[in-house]
């Protein structure tokens, strides 16, 4: 299994991705961590000088590989809204997040 990350965007700021290639399977999506493109280091997958977003990166990669195990045991569909929920969850987003709206 091969997990990947990349930068994906036209402007300045960029979002970076995760991708898991296994097989035939081929899936990605956003992290939704923004990063300038001078920030990211493609050769060694890591975010120069943030120690803290290179740690849950790697925290990442180790939830996709047990949560793939486990699902594929189980019967579970991966595809890419099960990756979606495998990086909320690492990343510890609140499940009220979506609901939120900024004030005009």
């Amino acid at each position: 299994m091969n997990i990947t990350f990349s930068l994906q965007g036209r402007k300045e700021i960029k979002k970076l991705l995760v991708r898991m290639r296994f097989s035939k399977l081929d899936i990605s999506c956003t992290t939704n961590v923004m990063l300038m493109e001078n920030e990211w280091n493609s050769e060694h997958q890591t975010v120069i000088d943030n120690p803290e977003v290179n740690i849950s990166l790697h925290q990442l990669k180790t939830d996709i590989l047990k949560k793939y195990n486990s699902d594929f045991c189980q019967g579970v569909l991966i595809d890419s809204e099960w990756l979606k929920r495998i990086v909320k969850n690492s990343f510890n987003r609140p499940k009220e997040e979506t609901k939120l709206i900024n004030p005009a």
